[in-house]
């Protein structure tokens, strides 16, 4: 590299290897043509919220109302009526003594049939 090159690139400053210890302040400068707008943005944040709660509450009202509307209560008692009676079949069929597709008489005794008995 020429003298000419390093100057087209610029200096290189090199940097002491530890800062010296300063405090740091967090903090943000503030005109007062600044503040209508500060608050501003902290009453659109109110009604936000209020809007949030608002959405929250006519989910839980609209959900109330649909579990306990008349047909729904109807439809959900046929539903688990269904499972109940499928269900009360797989268990009477598994705990038969005869086993499965025997025939049984009345009392739940193997018919002579089923038992072999002519």
């Amino acid at each position: 590299m020429n003298e000419r090159d390093e100057t087209a690139l610029g200096r290189v400053v090199e940097f002491p290897e530890r800062l010296p210890e300063r405090q740091v302040f967090d903090a943000e400068i503030v005109e007062d043509d600044h503040l209508p707008v500060l608050a501003r943005q902290r009453d659109l944040a109110h009604a936000r919220w209020r809007a949030y709660r608002a959405s929250a509450a006519t989910v839980v009202h609209t959900t109330r109302t649909a579990a306990t509307h008349e047909r729904t209560r109807t439809a959900s008692k046929a539903v688990l009526r269904h499972a109940l009676y499928v269900l009360a079949g797989a268990l009477t069929r598994q705990s038969s003594p005869a086993g499965p597709g025997a025939s049984t008489t009345a009392g739940g005794a193997p018919s002579a049939a089923s038992a072999g008995i002519q």
